[in-house]
């Protein structure tokens, strides 16, 4: 049950007040940890994580498309977004939709107290939207029969 109710431009309002750029970044252990803590630490997924100056979307909208001509399922995590931040989460090459988005948003937000109790702080923004991502991959997966997701500039985990 939700404690308040949420839109996607207030969601967005809010993860727009927490620090882009700081100076302390979790490690890449304290990452896996909240990811244990929100149950979507991937397991045997197949990533593929697109970095580079220029062409990072496209690359990733090409591996979206082959992937799934192939039959196979995908999640594409990319950054920046244009207009509104769901563009950021693609599943099967369908955009995030606002209840799903709201949901790993409220996830998240719920496991503050945990991360404090565990020493790990608060994510940043970056790292709130992945851990956002992860969870929605396993939640979109169904309690990780299939657990796909991408990252940063463009993971992808995908179903063999």
């Amino acid at each position: 049950m939700r404690q308040e109710e949420w839109t996607v431009e207030a969601a967005d309002a809010y993860l727009n007040e927490i620090p882009k750029f700081t100076s302390e970044k979790h490690t890449a252990e304290g990452l896996r940890r909240m990811l244990s803590y929100l149950n979507a630490l991937p397991q045997e997924e197949r990533i593929v994580h697109v970095a580079g100056t220029n062409g990072k979307g496209s690359v990733c909208s090409f591996l979206d498309a082959v992937l799934q001509k192939a039959g196979k399922r995908t999640a594409r995590f990319t950054s920046p977004h244009l207009v509104r931040v769901t563009e950021r989460f693609s599943f099967d090459g369908q955009e995030a939709d606002d209840a799903l988005f709201l949901e790993a948003f409220e996830v998240v937000k719920a496991s503050y107290v945990h991360f404090e109790q565990e020493g790990l702080g608060h994510p940043t923004y970056f790292e709130y939207l992945f851990l956002m991502f992860m969870w929605m991959a396993w939640r979109t997966a169904g309690c990780n029969e299939l657990h796909r997701a991408s990252s940063a500039y463009g993971y992808h985990f995908d179903q063999p």
